[in-house]
């Protein structure tokens, strides 16, 4: 009876072609054109093919778009998977996330998962057990991650960088071609501070980097490298001062 109860409070709502709904508990929520959510929205599922635009939270399950996707509060949600272009007025959390196209979080993004493509601009910083980048991302505040792969498709910007494995290099093969069409500049990353256990870097600016074993490839410009056990570096990348501790 306390199911049936939780089912009939969560009421399915579609809409095709274009049309608004209010906030509140629903089930399958589905766009298909454009739509407006007025309220805080918690949803077991959100579907949208097109554009939507919520005046308020978001809570989902899982939340599939291709179009654009405008949440002037934050967006919580198991499993995100986006195309297109997401603007999240504040806080996302997604357990595991794959937003692709270009993603504008204004406050943190947090989560198990997190996988970014295309360009995507973060005011606040991201905590996450895996992060994967192929693009470009301004992020405001620390990335801290147990392992970060990032393939560089443009200008990135972050203020700091922490995690077990971190590993940065620009994108190659077919992508370095198109890569060269895309408005984001040298395929480059510049981070006040870098520290890890393995680091790997390549086509990194840093003031400081410090690991257990570190290798600077090519194209990096360090101000202090700090290893533990093992230090490489790539003869045309340039570090002004190397020191090995502990």
């Amino acid at each position: 009876m306390e199911g049936k109860n939780t089912l009939q409070e969560r009421p399915d709502v579609r809409i095709v072609g274009s049309g608004g709904s209010a906030g509140g508990l629903v089930g399958k929520l589905s766009i298909v054109g454009d739509g407006e959510l007025n309220g805080d929205i918690d949803a077991l599922s959100f579907k949208c093919t097109g554009n939507a635009v919520v005046y308020g939270k978001l809570k989902t399950g899982s939340l599939k778009l291709t179009g654009e996707l405008v949440i002037h509060g934050s967006l919580e949600g198991e499993k995100l998977r986006t195309t297109g272009k997401l603007q999240v007025g504040g806080d996302l959390y997604a357990k595991a996330s794959k937003l692709s196209g270009e993603t504008i979080a204004q406050g943190q993004i947090n989560g198990e998962q997190i996988e970014l493509s295309g360009y995507n601009t973060v005011r606040g910083g991201c905590q996450a057990e895996e992060f994967k980048l192929h693009g470009s991302v301004h992020m405001d505040g620390m990335l801290n991650a147990e392992t970060i792969e990032m393939k560089l498709l443009g200008d990135s910007r972050i203020k700091e960088i922490g995690g077990g494995q971190i590993r940065i290099k620009p994108s190659g093969g077919v992508w370095a071609v198109l890569g060269m069409f895309n408005n984001g500049g040298l395929k480059r990353l510049s981070v006040d501070s870098i520290e890890g256990d393995i680091i790997e870097l390549e086509n990194t600016e840093a003031r400081f980097v410090r690991g257990s074993k570190v290798t600077i490839g090519p194209g990096c410009k360090i101000g202090l490298v700090e290893y533990i056990e093992s230090f490489h570096q790539d003869t045309t990348s340039k570090i002004e001062q190397c020191n090995q501790i502990g």
